[in-house]
């Protein structure tokens, strides 16, 4: 099915691409994040502290947000409060995503299509109820994919930013500013660079069947 996928979205143009969004979840640490960091180190160096990222046990410290992208830059963010299943993911589906595909079609004149991974919640029947309600266009995406949504390169991004600050959040609160800040600092022009990759990525998919 993602093959299939892939070979049928191999040549979307940029104007269709234009009226798509993308969402997804990712969760981010207040201690260390998990934003891969390489280092050079000896046997005799490499447990000096300043190499050594600390880590919680336990999870402690560790926030779930939920974001969504358009090539018009960086949309809503929210903050996730204990887990996610349909009732939660419902009421953003209702309170964000159905304001802010509506708000797009108002702005731009044109409808959006949005896209979500298929974890149990994004499928849960209450959810689908809520998207056929509001007659929005939920684009069908194929599972095990998350190398096709470009999201995932923003998560990447705010994760490598959060990692290089000098001044390293203290609290909760302070992680979730940054996150914010990073966030709104998205461009328009990189959200587009990397929605308009999506052929490739559906190319690279084929080729490697």
């Amino acid at each position: 099915m993602r093959l299939d996928w892939a070979k049928a979205h191999q040549n979307l143009a940029n104007d269709e691409l234009d009226s798509w969004t993308f969402s997804d979840e990712a969760p981010f640490e207040l201690l260390c994040s998990s934003y891969r960091q390489r280092i050079w180190a000896t046997p005799e160096t490499m447990c000096k502290p300043n190499l050594v990222c600390p880590k919680a046990q336990g999870g402690f410290g560790k926030i779930m947000i939920w974001g969504v992208i358009s090539v018009h830059g960086p949309g809503p963010l929210l903050f996730i409060e204990g887990g996610m299943n349909g009732e939660s993911y419902k009421s953003i589906v209702r309170e964000t995503i159905i304001p802010y595909l509506s708000q797009l079609a108002d702005d731009f004149g044109r409808s959006f299509g949005f896209v979500a991974d298929n974890a149990p919640c994004h499928n849960a029947k209450i959810v689908r109820e809520e998207f056929a309600k509001s007659g929005a266009n939920r684009i069908n995406w194929p599972a095990s994919s998350p190398d096709l949504n470009p999201i995932e390169n923003i998560w990447g991004l705010m994760k490598m930013g959060l990692a290089k600050l000098t001044v390293k959040p203290r609290n909760m609160g302070e992680l979730k500013g940054k996150i914010l800040e990073i966030w709104k600092g998205l461009t328009p022009e990189y959200c587009k660079s990397i929605i308009y990759s999506m052929p490739q990525r559906c190319k690279e998919v084929v080729k490697a069947k």
